[in-house]
């Protein structure tokens, strides 16, 4: 989400400083799951994401990713992306659904997604 004034705020409203923003979108597999969920709408199950990950990683449709490299994305966004993305608010993690949903408005976070 976004203040009026545009800057980066979480889902409670409260302002996300310019250095969460830069963490954020400074590691390539990172910015590349914030890119996809922002590709879609709604939320997104985490496994057809991690395929999507991987896809867009090595330049390949996603039929062409294999198991192994979709099941080493899935533990990638379990254990480093989520944990920093879902804090934030950029992100929603439903555990129940096994889903992950872009949840900002925020312009400036997804200018730089292209």
């Amino acid at each position: 989400m976004a203040s009026p004034d545009g800057t980066p705020t979480d889902a409670a409203g409260r302002r996300l400083p310019d250095s969460v923003v830069s963490e954020l979108l400074a590691d390539e597999q990172r910015r590349a799951v914030l890119s996809c969920l922002a590709a879609n709408d709604g939320a997104v199950a985490v496994e057809d994401l991690a395929r999507a990950v991987a896809a867009r990683e090595r330049g390949v449709e996603e039929s062409a990713v294999d198991p192994e490299t979709v099941r080493n994305r899935r533990d990638d966004l379990f254990q480093q992306h989520l944990p920093k993305l879902t804090p934030t608010g950029v992100v929603a993690y439903d555990s129940l659904l096994g889903t992950v949903a872009l949840d900002t408005t925020d312009e400036r976070l997804l200018s730089e997604l292209g």
